[in-house]
């Protein structure tokens, strides 16, 4: 007969919160995994599950959880965990810059509509970019590699490591962000480009003809012709979610990881 007494769940959960925390703090930031859809016991009980898997793969952890070190280095799980999730949502971030400068360009920024899975007054553009990406972000398994990332953080920044969180981390960090409005920029400038020469050309012909109204047929004309350059953007959003996914993940193995 087995008998499995309270100290062992006691040494189970002292060896498996740290886990916990730092799998947790990931979750605060991470793409996909932040979204406030999933409910947050489906995200603890999946912290949970790899925590067990992760526990048994490293050494023991001595340090008391109810101690002034203990309370530190779990605090320090958390940063690094919402560090890596961090990174990670600045490609999402950057597609949703775009769709904003689209749907502004397109004189959409007023379709804004109630998102239960982001918040509200989200614009429609940068939702259906968003959407868009997280299904090719899905379709590589990038979902899997950031738990093999989180798995290959605890061996090479183990636990009771003293991790340094200098300047140069946080400032790197900060520096990396500029992706958002690199790549944003990128991908919003076939629209951008096409609505400008449009908005040049309603501007001339409305100097020719003061009687000509460009508001009547303006809005139509910006419509149409931004959802054409929308449809030029997906036909090669593929390799542009690819490029950013990829970038982003090197950034984190190359940087903050090793």
């Amino acid at each position: 007969m087995i008998d499995i007494s309270t100290n062992f769940f006691f040494d189970l959960i002292h060896q498996v919160i740290w886990y916990v925390a730092r799998i947790n703090g990931l979750f605060i930031s991470a793409p996909l995994f932040s979204e406030n859809i999933i409910q947050k016991k489906i995200k603890i009980g999946i912290s949970i599950l790899l925590s067990l898997v992760f526990a048994y793969q490293f050494p023991l952890i001595n340090i008391k959880f109810f101690s002034f070190e203990g309370i530190y280095l779990l605090i320090v799980q958390i940063i690094i965990g919402f560090l890596i999730g961090l990174i990670l949502q600045f490609s999402f971030c950057s597609v949703k810059f775009a769709g904003e400068l689209i749907g502004l360009q397109m004189s959409l920024s007023f379709a804004v509509f109630f998102d239960q899975i982001s918040g509200p007054n989200t614009p429609i553009i940068s939702r259906f970019l968003y959407i868009m990406l997280a299904l090719i972000f899905l379709s590589f398994n990038a979902h899997l590699i950031i738990f093999h990332i989180i798995f290959i953080s605890f061996k090479l920044i183990p636990i009771n490591m003293h991790f340094n969180f200098g300047n140069e981390i946080f400032f790197s960090i900060i520096n990396y962000s500029g992706i958002i409005f690199n790549y944003g920029l990128l991908l919003a400038i076939p629209s951008i480009t096409a609505l400008l020469i449009l908005n040049i050309l309603l501007g001339v012909l409305n100097r020719f003809n003061p009687q000509f109204s460009i508001f009547v047929i303006g809005f139509s004309f910006t419509l149409v012709l931004g959802l054409l350059s929308l449809n030029f953007i997906l036909s090669n959003f593929e390799n542009f979610s690819k490029k950013v996914i990829e970038d982003v993940f090197r950034y984190i193995t190359e940087n903050l990881i090793y």
